[in-house]
């Protein structure tokens, strides 16, 4: 995926070397340009996915179960950190910053996307090298006697293997959706229509903060310019407070709902079930994305540049929330039932359901993690004030 990922970021900034190499004409050299820039964006795209869930995938298999909502934490706002530095890196004048290195290499470093593509790719191959070669994996298990190649057969059956060994996966995904146990399949329905959401506003919010920038009366390049800066000032904002969100809302949850919390006992006493709900993690969750299809509406009343951005920047919490909570339940209960040895996970058992998740304080010690029962009903305590499998704790 690290790879594919470099790969595709190089014909995104020299688009144009590369289309230069094969046609001379200028009208075929622009429509060659465009189409090996989408070409790595596609490719860039699906990279990403592939990093994104290898990475979710090790804190699953290498993070302790007391600490995987803890890794998941850190991990989104390790991640907000990062987007506020690239939509920073993309809003400031990097050709000025890097004049000295632009006038002696023009063809590497002459624009703002080339460098800019040359800083995502060095990050990209630091951060990689450095988990890779710090992480240790779990092994794979060795293939069953029915998954080893036969060794008759010719040349078909070598080729009927190796399709079946390539779109193994598919198949486990796919028999996989059918068997969901009900707490993760609520979880994916979530994400499913959650994302029908996410992906427009990824795509074009920049965009749509742009084109409410005002027509100057010198021309409209200096609107394409303004529009642009525009854009990524708003997407900036948001990270920023994205990343405020996965700081302090974990941390809200643990201070405010740990089930031996004397500010829990104070906020709880009498109030209405729905609030005990609100202070659990998926209560966290559906309260940002209400918030978020609340902004999402509130483009019909077509704000203007200054509402466009105030928007774009709310929409920072409800992703903030999105970034960790759902990936943080599943890897919770994938792990529990994998401790526990829950032959019942995968048969859509309801133990741990994702509604019975919430934080609790680190030093909650007369819990017994090695108790399934125990863990399930009163809560698995989690290392550094993270979040864990428990039921909605009842006011005094």
């Amino acid at each position: 995926g690290g790879a594919l990922m470099v790969s595709a970021i190089l014909p995104i900034a020299y688009s144009k070397e590369f289309a230069s190499i094969f046609v001379r004409d200028p009208v075929t050299l622009q429509n060659v340009t465009i189409a090996f820039a989408v070409l790595g964006f596609v490719v860039l795209d699906f990279s990403i996915n592939a990093v994104m869930t290898a990475s979710r995938a090790l804190i699953v298999d290498s993070v302790p179960l007391k600490q995987q909502n803890f890794a998941f934490v850190w991990a989104s706002r390790m991640s907000g950190f990062g987007n506020m530095l690239g939509y920073f890196t993309g809003f400031a004048n990097l050709v000025s910053a890097f004049q000295g290195i632009a006038d002696r290499h023009p063809v590497l470093f002459g624009s703002q996307l080339k460098i800019l593509c040359a800083i995502c790719n060095a990050c990209l191959v630091a951060s990689l090298g450095l988990t890779v070669s710090s992480v240790r994996d779990l092994p794979a298990p060795p293939p069953t006697v029915a998954e080893l190649p036969s060794a008759g057969g010719g040349p078909r059956r070598a080729t009927v293997a190796a399709l079946r060994q390539c779109l193994g996966p598919l198949v486990v995904i796919f028999r996989a959706l059918r068997r969901l146990p009900a707490p993760l399949q609520n979880i994916c329905n979530v994400q499913f229509f959650g994302w029908l959401g996410w992906f427009p506003f990824l795509f074009y919010a920049s965009s749509w903060v742009g084109s409410r920038v005002p027509v100057p009366a010198d021309g409209e390049g200096d609107r394409t310019t303004a529009a642009a800066r525009a854009g990524a000032l708003a997407l900036l904002l948001n990270s920023a407070l994205s990343l405020a969100a996965t700081v302090a809302i974990p941390d809200a949850l643990v201070r405010f709902a740990g089930p031996h919390s004397p500010a829990q006992k104070r906020i709880l006493a009498g109030a209405p079930k729905w609030t005990r709900r609100l202070l659990t993690v998926p209560g966290v969750w559906a309260a940002s994305l209400l918030l978020f299809a609340g902004l999402l509406v509130s483009t019909a009343a077509r704000p203007g540049l200054v509402g466009a951005t105030i928007v774009v920047v709310l929409v920072g919490v409800p992703w903030g929330v999105t970034q960790w909570v759902p990936f943080s339940l599943v890897a919770e209960y994938v792990a529990f039932h994998a401790s526990s040895g829950d032959t019942d996970a995968s048969a859509g058992s309801d133990h741990g359901r994702p509604g019975d998740y919430i934080p609790v304080r680190p030093d909650d010690d007369d819990l017994d993690l090695d108790d399934p029962l125990d863990t399930v009903v009163n809560g698995a305590a989690s290392t550094g004030g993270g979040l864990a499998v428990g039921s909605a704790p009842e006011p005094p």
